[in-house]
């Protein structure tokens, strides 16, 4: 079983920086903890719309010494805001600091409409989806090199490195656990090839049909499909009574606060919609709970969402606990 996962089903906290505090977004960590998730996960956005946004890496470096069990992660790290060689330094700093407990998550961002504007209004290219691709596949290439090797040599046709040093290694081995989020079937050949995780967003029709892409590709290459972990993020609602939750996301509907895919229900709602992507293969979850930094909606999802998904799905025998060392 990949690092990153511990246990049958891997329960996650995506926490939307946008607005909030750092003492709200640390709030929402400690208690992600404090109740039984198994991650928490930070955009990596320099700004969103209008509203104040806190930096992804500094944050978690701050939140790193907050939050002792649960792992950390970016969903997704944007590539065009560093070079390979110094986010591999990040990370490697990051997972020594956590004792382990770092998952990068990485993107093109060729499906954000948005990103382009965020982008260059930094200063830095934002080239074709072609060309954005083919840059992620070797920026994760370094990052390997740069975490596997005392001196990390590479030359490729968009990024290189000469005899690069990253000391302290991760802790993680060979290195933090990376999953490729994106849409096409070359992000899905990118997972298969070079990541320990694919992340996608899609129906469960849809990502059953990548699933099958992705086994095909993992059988061409030699590989167990049951090493590559698929995991699914949503932004959603959770409410005791179905009619609540309905009501509390035309709230945020209203507000133009909503990202796609949303759902909103009870927590039977929510089982029933997980189960189906349980069924087909997934299993880490990242839900952007919309209240933001209220934190009722966490403790029903832990306390009646997360427990009877691990009832239904877990396979007799296999445990239920967390086996990381302390």
């Amino acid at each position: 079983m990949p690092a990153w996962i511990w246990l049958p089903l891997d329960f996650g906290v995506l926490i939307a920086q946008q607005g909030l505090t750092y003492d709200e977004i640390r709030a929402v960590a400690v208690e992600a903890d404090r109740i039984g998730f198994d991650s928490i996960w930070l955009y990596d956005h320099l700004f969103w719309s209008e509203q104040p946004f806190l930096e992804c890496w500094t944050t978690l470096s701050c939140l790193a010494r907050e939050v002792r069990r649960i792992r950390l992660g970016t969903l997704v790290a944007c590539y065009s805001f560093r070079q390979p060689s110094l986010l591999a330094k990040m990370a490697a700093t990051l997972d020594n600091l956590t004792e382990g407990r770092l998952v990068l998550g990485l993107g093109a961002g060729t499906s954000l409409q948005y990103h382009e504007r965020e982008v260059t209004s930094y200063g830095f290219s934002f080239p074709t989806p072609r060309v954005r691709i083919d840059q992620l596949r070797e920026y994760v290439s370094i990052l390997r090199e740069m975490w596997t090797h005392e001196e990390a040599s590479y030359t490729g046709r968009y990024y290189s490195v000469h005899k690069a040093k990253c000391n302290p290694k991760p802790v993680q081995k060979p290195g933090p656990p990376i999953i490729i989020a994106g849409s096409g079937d070359r992000f899905l050949k990118m997972a298969v090839d070079l990541a320990d995780g694919y992340n996608y967003w899609g129906s469960p029709q849809e990502y059953a049909k990548r699933i099958a892409t992705l086994n095909k590709l993992c059988k061409n290459a030699n590989r167990d499909p049951a090493i590559l972990v698929k995991s699914w993020h949503i932004s959603g609602v959770i409410e005791e009574d179905r009619e609540q939750a309905r009501r509390r996301l035309q709230y945020y509907k209203a507000r133009d606060i909503i990202q796609e895919p949303m759902f909103e229900g009870s927590p039977k709602d929510w089982i029933d919609l997980m189960g189906s992507y349980v069924k087909i293969g997934v299993s880490g979850f990242q839900v952007w709970f919309l209240d933001g930094a209220v934190l009722e909606p966490l403790r029903i999802f832990a306390r009646e969402v997360i427990p009877e998904l691990r009832r239904i799905y877990t396979i007799p025998g296999e445990s239920t606990s967390d086996s990381r060392p302390n």
